[in-house]
């Protein structure tokens, strides 16, 4: 569990460590969601952003 609260800073990236970050972006996280306490939910905007690959495993870190 993240113990994000709204407003803080997240960075999701490809869970392939040898990817150095290439697929990652840097998001701020909303109000809590109805989907369940694992599940974080992503815009199409970030996705593009990212270049996050859709159907892979992504890790997400709290920065602040």
């Amino acid at each position: 569990q993240l113990n994000a609260i709204e407003g803080d800073m997240l960075y999701l990236s490809d869970a392939r460590r040898w990817l150095g970050g290439l697929r990652s972006v840097h998001a701020l996280a909303a109000a809590p969601h109805s989907k369940g306490p694992d599940k974080i939910l992503v815009s199409k905007d970030l996705v593009k952003e990212g270049e996050l690959v859709i159907g892979r495993n992504h890790r997400v870190e709290l920065l602040m």
